[in-house]
């Protein structure tokens, strides 16, 4: 019975550990959304200029020394701080549910202002 019951829990732990970790990329998923449908434009903006710059580095820069950089970055990660400007933009962000409900709500605020005059 021990056994069964060591099973049953293990598999629901592993279970619920994958749920977490989905539920984590459906986030980024998100927030990648809610830049594609211009939910907050300042933000769009930026990143299309991020993606610019990006295609023009990759135009300019050789491909060794990216991968360099790409190395060095890795493997000294443990060194550094642990949040940066880009971990600050990237968690301000909203998902898309929660900016979809927003415009939801500033619809129903814009009807009831115009009823009342």
């Amino acid at each position: 019975r021990a056994g069964m019951y060591e099973f049953v829990k293990s598999v629901h732990e592993s279970l619920q550990a994958f749920q977490n970790v989905f539920t984590r990329y459906n986030r980024q998923l998100g927030k990648i959304e809610t830049l594609n449908t211009w939910g907050v434009p300042w933000m769009t903006w930026a990143f299309l200029a991020f993606l610019l710059g990006t295609a023009l580095l990759l135009l300019i820069i050789p491909v060794r020394l990216l991968f360099v950089t790409f190395v060095l970055e890795t493997f000294t990660k443990y060194f550094r701080f642990p949040v940066g400007v880009a971990d600050k933009l990237w968690e301000e962000i909203p998902d898309s549910s929660r900016t979809l409900s927003q415009k939801e709500s500033h619809n129903r605020q814009n009807k009831s202002k115009t009823k009342a005059h």
